[in-house]
């Protein structure tokens, strides 16, 4: 219930249900290859088996997945990379 998040959208008073944090992606270029990165944005349960990542592109025909994916990986690298 927690790792699905649930709670979200259903409110409950019970804290260990309360939904999964996402990760802090803000210098994820630090710790992840740009591939693997964008490969995981793709296709995530393909790339890690049993991840609680959706497929939110998974409605996109394969081009245009694959052209969104590069385009958020891309983004994703290049978070944290400028001074502050």
């Amino acid at each position: 219930v927690g790792e699905l998040g649930c709670a979200a959208c259903h409110s409950t008073t019970r804290p260990e249900l309360a939904s999964k944090p996402a990760p802090d992606l803000s210098a994820v270029s630090a710790r992840v290859l740009g591939g693997h990165l964008r490969r995981f944005i793709e296709q995530p349960s393909a790339t890690k088996p049993g991840t609680t990542m959706p497929n939110v592109l998974g409605h996109l025909p394969a081009a245009e997945r694959a052209r969104a994916a590069e385009a958020l990986a891309h983004y994703l690298a290049s978070l944290g990379s400028a001074p502050p």
